[in-house]
């Protein structure tokens, strides 16, 4: 046994090299079983929305919808005549690079929160799920991921340290944040939620309430500053201030109350997604939120900066979710909005820390791990067959 514990504490010091190595496996793996998953990755052509990010970086919002936003093109269009290659090609090796960048913060966040052996496992979950294709594509999941969970560090640092270099950090990344997604509404929301659910449940640590009020105020103060900042751009492009918002209709978003969700949910890859990931993502949130509200002993545990972690990775998740409730007929592309994103991996990395660990679930976790490699596999050669995944 000392060589296991040996072996599994060597892994959990290596998981972001072994999650790499395994991401890259599955695209390996995939491109050997049909030989178009290499080729359409190195040679292209485009994948649905990388046109949009690649010509927005060319020709700006002449030819390009205000619903994407600007950020990785920017950054793309500065990259692009360093590296000398095709602009997809080197938007896929930008977005894999912030990936990369995004799994070592993953790591350092959760290693704050919850035992190492809980942080590689939820690390590896978030490299392997399906959904992480979009990592290595020329779409902004990486970017926003990577600039996710440095916001949500400098919030716990700031609440457990009080250094103020953090707030202003929590600043410039909620605006990037917002330069990056469209996402003041669903951080917004989560912000102002994770701050009222502090009024009430934490009553013991008046120095985490008043630091969390400062940081999560501030980080709200730059989201809607820079979306702001934003939508003034768009106007001088389009003359209507809510273009960027309004141009969401074009992509089959049509507010309404699609209720049929909750009973008869249907998903995107068809018979063949047994996992049903879309179906996880909708109601993931809402067993967090039930657990959380009736498991008191995981309430006393849960204080100080984990209390506002966890609260705004359940109610940002939970924020796609409702979107997708009051936008669309269909689970159209919440699998991508919130497993592409670590939000909920961080909340269920908390919740599997409070949870009793047996044999059992020890097997459940591998297996777990085992089938996201499949379905990553999978949807790689889903992408060389130029079917929609999200």
């Amino acid at each position: 046994m000392p060589i296991l514990a040996k072996v599994a504490s060597l892994v959990e010091r290596k998981i972001v090299m072994m999650s790499v190595l395994l991401f890259v496996g599955t695209f390996t793996c995939a491109s050997l079983w049909n030989s178009h998953v290499f080729h359409k990755y190195v040679y292209g052509p485009y994948f649905y929305d990388e046109s949009h990010y690649i010509n927005l970086g060319q020709s700006g919002y002449e030819s390009t919808p205000a619903a994407f936003h600007p950020l990785l093109s920017l950054l793309l269009s500065w990259i692009q005549p360093i590296f000398g290659i095709e602009n997809y090609l080197s938007g896929r090796l930008l977005s894999f690079t912030f990936f990369i960048l995004s799994l070592v913060a993953l790591r350092k966040l959760l290693l704050h929160l919850v035992p190492s052996r809980i942080a590689a496992l939820f690390v590896l979950l978030f490299a392997l799920n399906p959904f992480s294709i979009f990592h290595a594509l020329v779409y902004p999941e990486s970017l926003f991921s990577l600039l996710s969970i440095l916001l949500l560090l400098v919030i716990l640092l700031f609440i457990r340290e009080g250094d103020w270099k953090n707030v202003v950090a929590a600043l410039l990344l909620s605006g990037l944040m917002a330069l990056c997604r469209p996402t003041h509404l669903g951080l917004g929301a989560s912000l102002v939620g994770a701050l009222a659910l502090s009024q009430v449940f934490i009553r013991d640590n008046s120095l985490a309430r008043k630091r969390g009020f400062i940081i999560l105020t501030v980080a709200l103060l730059g989201t809607l500053a820079f979306t702001a900042a934003y939508f003034r751009y768009i106007e001088t492009v389009t003359s209507d201030f809510f273009s960027a918002m309004k141009s969401q209709e074009g992509f089959g978003r049509k507010w309404s109350f699609y209720w049929e969700h909750f009973y008869a949910p249907k998903t995107l890859n068809g018979s063949d997604n047994i996992f049903a990931w879309e179906i996880q993502c909708f109601y993931l949130p809402l067993i967090a939120t039930g657990i959380f509200a009736s498991w008191h002993s995981f309430r006393r545990q849960l204080q100080g900066a984990a209390f506002y972690i966890f609260w705004i990775c359940v109610l940002f998740a939970g924020a796609h979710v409702g979107a997708n409730i009051l936008t669309h007929p269909r689970f159209y592309a919440l699998g991508r909005h919130v497993m592409s994103q670590p939000f909920l991996f961080i909340f269920l990395a908390i919740l599997t820390n409070s949870a009793p660990r047996t044999y059992f679930t020890k097997v459940g976790a591998g297996f777990y791990v085992l089938a996201s490699f499949v379905y990553l596999t999978m949807t790689w050669e889903r992408f060389a067959k130029g079917s929609w995944i999200g």
